[in-house]
């Protein structure tokens, strides 16, 4: 007995979704891991680390996105004492691990610096 159209439809709809060539629902449906990281705002009073062998006396973690603000900081405490003197240069690029830093603001004894590593960033702000 030959199948109807409308089943025969059915069916192939059905075997081609079976071979994953059919996308349920619209495309849109499924964030991107680039649209769910979220920048967040951290205490900078909270998530600071007072060392002499750091960046400076006081390093702050004032942003973070794709990490929390208590791994930055561990990450700034685990590193900082290796940045060397580049975080000082206008400008300059420094390492914190896997973290690549750029310098983005010098105001008197005040600096800002981003550091990043695929999708995930933090910023950071220091002094002497």
């Amino acid at each position: 007995m030959p199948l109807s159209p409308t089943v025969r439809t059915g069916l192939t709809a059905l075997a081609l979704a079976g071979a994953g060539l059919v996308a349920a629902g619209p495309a849109s449906a499924a964030p991107t891991p680039r649209a769910t990281l979220s920048v967040v705002t951290c205490d900078p009073d909270v998530f600071s680390v007072q060392s002499p062998n750091a960046l400076s006396a006081m390093t702050s973690v004032t942003s973070v996105r794709g990490l929390s603000c208590k791994g930055a900081l561990g990450v700034v405490r685990r590193n900082a004492a290796k940045a060397g003197k580049t975080p000082y240069a206008r400008g300059g690029a420094f390492r914190l691990g896997a973290y690549r830093c750029v310098n983005l603001l010098h105001e008197g004894e005040l600096y800002r610096a981003r550091c990043t590593r695929g999708t995930h960033a933090f910023r950071i702000e220091y002094g002497s």
